[in-house]
């Protein structure tokens, strides 16, 4: 793309480029809003076919292989690399994080004694919490990252935590040997692609009362994929897709929603800009992260694709009072047969 030497040598004014992003979800809503029916069932046949996932080595090098000691500087303690939940007497980002933790146990009926499976884990922001809060549960944490699951075990070895399992493995693959009574996915579904089929495999993962818990952002009305050829699929988001808060009640599974809830697109907005805030007061510390692996001058470019990737998030988020993109929850259980 002939704009990224400009915007990577830090040659475009900062608050031009900010204006640029508000213009171009302005014209992403507007186009949206032409989305027909047939569109939307053009969208669905597209996730019932094909492989559970597309260039999950991509999406891994983009954000999920990037220094731990990067996010440390840059996320709140838990690590939660998803929105937090800003309660009116939430002050600071840690307070958002437990509470949307808390928000996922009580949503998905999570007790002590559960077996839990979480779905594309990150660094370990539920699984964790879930191990300090309910001793007795048993949680196998899967991602295909191998800086998160290092982080992970790093963690419960340092804090002598044994009732967590981390395992590397991609999900087109992932096969367990158990069922669960919980399954848990943060912000996987939109790096998926055919998600009946994923729903599918899960359902056979699941204990007879189980249920699937799923946090995912999503689009009040139309869903769409991401263009591969746009900055932010090219640097952050390649494959990824945006689906509709009322995807999941058009798709063909064993699994039956049960439950769903709308959280407003500010709190996502509110936690990127915290990520922002940290990323601009941590630049020199996370410049020296990225120079481990990379040169000065690239290091820089690193820097400030994270800032308008922070800054296009929250843009989005924040878009109509965070009426249009939100963050949605999910519960399924399995169909009676």
């Amino acid at each position: 793309m002939w704009y990224e030497f400009f915007i990577d040598n830090g040659l475009v004014p900062f608050f031009l480029i900010k204006r640029t992003i508000n213009l171009f979800n302005k014209n992403t809503h507007r186009r949206l809003k032409k989305t027909s029916k047939n569109d939307i069932k053009d969208f669905i046949n597209e996730i019932s076919h094909g492989p559970i996932a597309y260039d999950s080595d991509i999406a891994n090098l983009q954000h999920y292989e990037v220094p731990s000691e990067f996010f440390q500087k840059v996320l709140g303690d838990k690590l939660k690399y998803s929105s937090g939940y800003w309660l009116p007497e939430t002050n600071n980002i840690n307070q958002a994080e437990i509470a949307m933790l808390e928000l996922y146990v009580e949503r998905a009926e999570i007790n002590d004694g559960t077996s839990v499976l979480d779905l594309g884990c990150g660094w370990g922001s539920v699984s964790l919490y879930l191990a300090n809060k309910f001793p007795k549960c048993q949680i196998t944490c899967v991602s295909n990252s191998s800086t998160q699951i290092e982080y992970i075990k790093s963690y419960c070895l340092e804090k002598n935590i044994t009732n967590v399992t981390p395992i590397k493995c991609d999900i087109n693959t992932f096969t367990p040997t158990k069922k669960f009574d919980r399954i848990i996915s943060i912000e996987m579904f939109e790096h998926m692609h055919n998600l009946t089929a994923l729903l599918e495999r899960i359902s056979e993962w699941m204990s007879p009362n189980a249920n699937l818990f799923i946090h995912i952002f999503s689009h009040i009305k139309q869903p769409y994929f991401f263009n591969n050829n746009t900055w932010m699929a090219k640097h952050f988001f390649q494959s990824g897709m945006m689906p509709n808060y009322e995807l999941f009640t058009q798709l063909e599974s064993k699994l039956k929603l049960v439950n769903s809830w709308k959280i407003n697109g500010r709190h996502y907005e509110k936690t990127l800009n915290f990520w922002l805030e940290k990323l601009t007061e941590n630049k020199q510390e996370i410049l020296d992260i990225f120079k481990k692996d990379v040169n000065e001058k690239k290091a820089l470019v690193f820097w400030r694709r994270w800032r308008i990737f922070f800054v296009a998030c929250a843009s989005l988020f924040g878009f109509k009072k965070g009426s249009v993109w939100i963050v949605a929850h999910h519960k399924f259980e399995l169909k009676n047969e």
